[in-house]
């Protein structure tokens, strides 16, 4: 595989035009914002693991194969809004108090689909909004206080 590493883009866009293409956000607010186009690639990583590294961030463009959300620390991925359809495998992870707070996330028409909430963190998932229509093999777990999941 030809990868594409990125760190800390601070707001803007990202158009991840490789195959596989890996985002490590580990700094204070260090893609706060930023908008991803995955479309493009096969596989999508987005690993936010400091406080509010990955705030307000929005995904579009779905990965062919394979789609990786992890948040892995508190607050990380608060108000993130990630659209993934007619993916293969979708895996989304938020350790960590309020890690995925206020999250929107559209995953429709996946074939595999591994949503935890917990971990360790307390109100990880507390208010997100699943939509999960026309999607196969779904797991969700972990504490998600005030959600709403349809599909």
């Amino acid at each position: 595989y030809i990868s594409s590493q990125l760190t800390n883009i601070g707001s803007g866009s990202i158009v991840c035009g490789r195959a596989v293409c890996i985002a490590l956000c580990d700094t204070e607010y260090g893609c706060y914002n930023t908008k991803f186009d995955a479309s493009s690639s096969q596989s999508f990583t987005l690993s936010c693991t400091n406080l509010l590294s990955c705030l307000g961030v929005k995904i579009t463009g779905s990965p062919s194969n394979n789609f990786n959300l992890r948040c892995t620390t508190g607050s990380a991925c608060q108000q993130i809004l990630i659209n993934v359809e007619n993916t293969a495998n979708v895996s989304i992870v938020c350790q960590g108090s309020s890690s995925c707070e206020h999250a929107v996330l559209n995953v429709q028409k996946v074939t595999n689909v591994n949503i935890n909430c917990g971990e360790g963190g307390l109100n990880a998932c507390k208010s997100v909004e699943i939509d999960l229509y026309h999607s196969h093999d779904v797991f969700v777990s972990g504490h998600l206080e005030s959600a709403i999941i349809r599909g």
